[in-house]
């Protein structure tokens, strides 16, 4: 067997120390990841869940066009001989919350639709609106209320 220096035999012993350390501490670091974790026991007690806060969607912002000198009527039902709530003047921006369909009724400017729309009072028909167009800009009212 061949004589070895002082050198070589440093540095083989550093690099076989490193290596057992590596073997150590990816060994230790196995048999961790299979340590089982803690279960709830049954007994304690499980928390209960947090409740859903569902938000209504923000109402849409609309404006009210109508010839000048007049008011926009708000009905009580989506109907025109429906009890009137209230009236709006021209240019006011008002709450849209829900749209429905409710009977066909035509504008100052011979424009027609059967589109509705809830605001905090009562019903508006959307010909009677500046929304930006002539589809729903809301989501659809869940009921129509009685009376």
């Amino acid at each position: 067997m061949p004589t070895v220096g002082r050198a070589p035999r440093v540095a083989c012993f550093a690099v076989g120390s490193v290596l057992l350390l590596l073997a150590l501490v990816l060994g230790l670091a196995d048999i961790g990841s299979k340590i089982p974790r803690a279960q709830p026991r049954p007994s304690d007690p499980v928390p209960p869940p947090e409740p859903s806060v569902s938000a209504a969607p923000a109402p849409f912002v609309a404006t009210v066009l109508v010839p000048a000198g007049h008011g926009a009527l708000i009905y009580s039902d989506p109907l025109s001989t429906a009890p009137t709530v209230g009236q709006v003047n021209s240019g006011v921006s008002i709450n849209l919350f829900c749209s429905v369909q409710g009977e066909y009724v035509v504008n100052s400017q011979n424009v027609g639709s059967t589109l509705w729309y809830r605001t905090e009072t009562g019903y508006v028909p959307d010909v009677n609106l500046n929304t930006g167009t002539n589809q729903s800009v809301t989501e659809a009212c869940q009921r129509f209320p009685e009376g």
